[in-house]
């Protein structure tokens, strides 16, 4: 890595945001090299690990996470491990093997699901407070928690993107786009869709 690379670890790489950025980005700019996490991000010994084995980290995107809701649905405590205490383990060993000046800059990778249902003539905005409705919704709006709290009294440099709906030709078909595809195509030409 020469001295004028960026280097920027990922978390959850082999998932649609982690591969939508490998393909997109890795090859168009050269002085970015990309460092992906291979190991538990239940394990806060793989996370520790990881983060000190990577020479000069200017960047950490965190996009590690059990979706899609059904799964969560299925097995929440499993959720909560990967969603929460994931997040929780990418802070934590930040702050142990940082100090304020050597911290990358972090991406914390969340969902709109952390907020509630609204009507349509309600608009959510950045300050709209967190209040999940779905297992999932949780999981993430606790670990969103959690990097408030590691940005605030530990002054990690921390940004979280709530990320509303996007697609992937590789998504599973319980996901939003692929699911209302699937819906139009099986449909009768007469049809009256329902979308949930």
């Amino acid at each position: 890595m020469s001295s004028n690379t960026i280097c920027i670890g990922v978390t959850g790489s082999t998932g649609v945001l982690g591969r939508a950025l490998f393909k997109n980005w890795s090859h168009a700019n050269q002085n970015v090299e990309f460092v992906s996490f291979k190991g538990d991000i239940k394990n806060q010994s793989d996370v520790n690990d990881w983060l000190c084995n990577i020479p000069k980290i200017n960047g950490l995107l965190h996009f590690a996470a059990m979706v899609p809701t059904s799964d969560v649905d299925k097995d929440p405590l499993k959720a909560f491990h990967v969603n929460t205490l994931g997040t929780l383990n990418i802070l934590e060993a930040c702050r142990l093997n940082f100090t304020k000046e050597t911290c990358p800059w972090i991406f914390i990778a969340s969902t709109s699901h952390v907020y509630a249902s609204t009507s349509q003539k309600q608009f959510v905005t950045e300050t709209s407070p967190l209040n999940p409705v779905s297992t999932y919704g949780v999981t993430k709006a606790q670990g969103d928690q959690w990097a408030e709290v590691y940005r605030s009294k530990y002054n990690l440099p921390i940004c979280t993107g709530r990320i509303f709906s996007y697609s992937d030709p590789n998504q599973a078909a319980s996901f939003f786009i692929p699911s209302l595809i699937a819906k139009i195509k099986d449909a009768p030409a007469d049809a009256r869709l329902e979308i949930r």
